[in-house]
């Protein structure tokens, strides 16, 4: 391996944020370390005020 080229740093560097970019999309949360942020909050169905199930 060419570890002495700054290309194949480059290069690596590209690789491995691709690959974190992938386990993201693929992981479940849970299990997931670039866990994101809750996007909103679960509410319930409501019809004239009372909830639904």
């Amino acid at each position: 391996m060419p570890v002495h080229d700054w290309q194949f740093w480059v290069v690596s560097l590209a690789a491995v944020l691709a690959l974190a970019y992938l386990l993201r999309e693929v992981l479940p949360a849970k299990w997931s370390p670039f866990r994101r942020k809750p996007r909103g909050k679960p509410t319930t169905l409501t019809v004239k005020g009372k909830a639904r199930e």
